[in-house]
């Protein structure tokens, strides 16, 4: 019932008043079909919105995705390291977008540790305004948000690994591979 009130009924009446010439605040409206969306694909601005906002969800669910389950396959380990790993790994995910915004403020600012370590390393041409050089801004975000949610993408793949039958495993190590169609289906 709460999912209902919080999540499908806002949803609904969004759909609604995307289809209406309603301002958010003047009681009268009416509907006006699909001008909204042909007056919006129109508009450059909101054509290079929509590209950038692909630009950032295909690459970046792409790369968290890859990096989770990398990171779930390392820390699927017997080492006795494995839970401070999954501690350090998953510890981005929880910490607020605030405070992950000052600190790789801090890091890729023009005057941040990114730049004054590759000073420090003799790399100084490498300097970048790695957030205002709109080139590299993109994908500045995409990796910080790679680096905050890829913890959320480790543990799903983590708990599959781990949820598995041990027996396949153990069938798979003590006969070898089995022939195809000699599975038993």
């Amino acid at each position: 019932m709460l999912f209902a009130f919080v999540v499908l009924l806002p949803s609904a009446r969004g759909v609604y008043y995307a289809f209406t010439d309603w301002d958010g605040l003047d009681p009268d409206f009416s509907c006006v079909g699909l001008d909204n969306f042909t007056a919006m694909l129109r508009d450059a601005d909101a054509r290079q919105a929509i590209w950038h906002t692909l630009l950032i969800a295909v690459p970046m669910t792409v790369i968290q995705n890859a990096v989770g389950l990398v990171l779930a396959l390392g820390v699927n380990t017997a080492i006795k390291s494995r839970n401070v790993l999954r501690v350090f790994l998953f510890a981005p995910a929880v910490i607020t977008p605030i405070v992950t915004a000052y600190l790789w403020r801090n890091l890729l600012g023009p005057d941040g540790a990114a730049n004054s370590l590759l000073g420090a390393l003799g790399l100084g041409a490498w300097e970048q305004d790695w957030l205002g050089d709109p080139g590299l801004a993109l994908w500045a975000v995409v990796g910080v948000i790679v680096w905050q949610y890829a913890g959320y993408s480790m543990v799903i793949f983590l708990a599959g690994l781990q949820s598995g039958p041990g027996r396949c495993t153990r069938r798979r190590r003590s006969t070898g591979p089995v022939p195809y169609g000699a599975s038993g289906r």
